[in-house]
């Protein structure tokens, strides 16, 4: 089926409908092929710039992670992408599609071809991450990955943009491969030996598909699940899937070994498809066999990354095994008409195996309502569960944009176990330099197991303030602290009342505003650390405000 492209008025977001599979599958036929061939035209791939790279992740990629699609459309085409959003008729979804735009002209030719990235707005499971830094070279592994990507309903696909031996030129990155230079290749990649080639993204620093792995590892640290598929010419007694994490064999995966249980489901569904026939797999962290070792992907400069490693282009391999990259070689016999994981008809395989070993789990908690509001310079936030079932704690995150990134502010214990409504309360305080602007809130929610999950955002509108601001400062150890408010005088006489944070009276007495500071500073030496409201009141005025004691 073709799909259907219509421009959206106001701006340049085509919407298109179709097969994602089929719009895939035209755009890796399209890609550069190897040795700057394509078709009769030579395309040479040009990595991007260090400019390019940090303003097509902040400013596109990282408005299409927000939902920011009128934005990030307008941003990718001054950096020659297009965002178009495509609905797939076949399964009634939509989804958004990052690619070079077709528009550009000629002597662009060699010029933004940095991948294919396709982001699904409603994941079934959020933390996964499907990669095909190979697409052409390990054929068929591009239209793998958007079919385990579409059935497993990640969260990302990431497809390279160009064979990866497009280029001669080396990567500069530590490892080597004789894959772009074999005999019959071109003189000018056999000059540079067995290298890496700057056109090969799994072992390239500079590639927008690295950049965006980074980023996506940075917005939620060690949240995302990176499974990369790749291949290889399998010899006779070789595994028909080799599994890693792109560590030293010896190096166990910290926490769930995610990669094991995915190799046990993969022979699962291989058996239970093909009649209870068995497959032979390894897995680089348990199997002692070293023959395959150049599989692991040790010099996978995402896998470096995502494992810890400081210098991801030219150290061995990461500092520790996080468990977050899954790396999978799938053979293809090199002798005979015999099937393989790679084969279409045996896609499903991989995605049930991957389904299995990343089931969604459900929240550990019933999140009835979450919402804030400000007040006497704070932000009041306050969610209720429904019911909690291993519930460890709350993250309170906090960021001062919609697509700014979140800080964590606070952790606030959960109950843990509950079946009837608990009330959680927090109190942000508000410097008053923030006025007259929006502060954006989330939870991470979070069970014993260590799974955990992100609410809605909550916005909460600090207005401009300046009656609210009587005291300055209004947080501190409780000395220094001056009026500041014109209508009241130091003659002025009026109630002043101290309450604490649970709202027990402190302080309640008349005094004159002369003596304001001596008095209030004298009692807030005495308490503790916290937040103190203060109401004053006269016939001639009424103000409340809270102040932060902080040592």
């Amino acid at each position: 089926m073709a799909w259907v492209s219509l421009p959206l008025k106001g701006y340049d977001l085509p919407t298109e409908f179709g097969v994602l599979q089929n719009r895939i599958e035209s755009m890796i036929n399209a890609l550069p092929d190897k040795y700057g061939n394509d078709g009769g035209l030579e395309i040479i791939y040009e990595p991007p710039t260090e400019n390019e790279r940090i303003d097509f992740a902040e400013t596109v990629f990282r408005n299409v992670y927000y939902e920011q699609y009128e934005l990030a459309a307008t941003n990718a085409l001054t950096l020659g992408y297009r965002l178009v959003e495509f609905f797939d008729t076949d399964l009634a979804k939509t989804y958004y599609i990052l690619e070079r735009n077709p528009g550009l002209p000629i002597e662009d030719k060699n010029l933004y071809h940095w991948g294919i990235f396709v982001f699904n707005p409603e994941p079934v499971r959020g933390q996964l991450v499907i990669q095909a830094p190979h697409p052409l070279f390990d054929s068929d592994t591009g239209l793998q990955a958007n079919y385990v990507f579409q059935y497993t309903e990640a969260s990302f696909l990431f497809i390279a943009g160009t064979h990866r031996c497009n280029k001669a030129t080396p990567s500069g990155c530590s490892g080597s491969s004789s894959v772009c230079s074999p005999n019959s290749a071109p003189q000018e990649f056999k000059d540079e030996g067995n290298v890496y080639r700057q056109a090969d993204v799994a072992h390239a620093t500079d590639s927008m598909f690295d950049v965006l792995t980074r980023w996506l590892e940075d917005e939620l640290n060690n949240y995302y699940f990176f499974i990369q598929l790749h291949g290889f010419g399998q010899d006779e007694l070789e595994p028909d899937a080799i599994l890693s994490n792109g560590v030293d064999e010896a190096k166990q995966p910290v926490g769930v070994d995610y990669l094991s249980i995915l190799n046990d489901q993969i022979k699962l569904a291989w058996a239970d498809s093909h009649g209870g026939e068995q497959l032979y797999t390894e897995v680089g962290h348990i199997d002692d066999d070293h023959n395959f070792s150049t599989l692991l992907a040790t010099s996978s400069v995402q896998g470096r990354y995502l494992n810890g490693g400081s210098s991801p282009c030219t150290s061995s391999t990461g500092t520790t095994n996080l468990g977050h990259f899954l790396h999978i070689e799938q053979g293809n016999p090199t002798i005979g008409n015999v099937e393989h994981l790679r084969s279409p008809n045996n896609w499903m395989v991989m995605s049930i195996a991957i389904i299995n070993t990343f089931i969604e789990a459900p929240l550990p908690v019933e999140l009835l309502e979450f919402n804030g509001r400000f007040e006497m310079n704070l932000a009041l936030i306050q969610w209720k569960t429904l019911w909690e079932e291993g519930s460890s704690y709350f993250e309170i995150e906090r960021s001062l944009s919609a697509i700014e990134r979140f800080e964590s502010l606070a952790i606030v214990k959960a109950t843990g176990y509950s079946k009837t409504e608990v009330q959680y309360n927090y109190k942000d305080f508000i410097k008053p330099s923030i006025s007259d602007q929006d502060i954006y809130y989330r939870l991470k929610q979070v069970d014993f197991n260590g799974i955990f999950k992100y609410s809605e955002i909550v916005r909460v509108s600090i207005p401009r303030r300046g009656m609210e601001n009587i005291i300055y400062p209004n947080y501190g150890d409780g000395q220094f602290i001056t009026l500041n408010n014109s209508q009241i005088r130091s003659s002025d006489s009026f109630r002043l009342v101290i309450y604490s944070q649970t709202g027990k009276v402190l302080f309640d007495r008349v005094i004159q505003g002369r003596l304001f500071e001596d008095v209030f500073s004298s009692r807030l030496r005495s308490y503790p650390v916290g937040y103190y409201y203060i109401r004053m009141s006269s016939p001639n005025f009424q103000f409340k405000t809270a102040y932060y004691k902080n040592l």
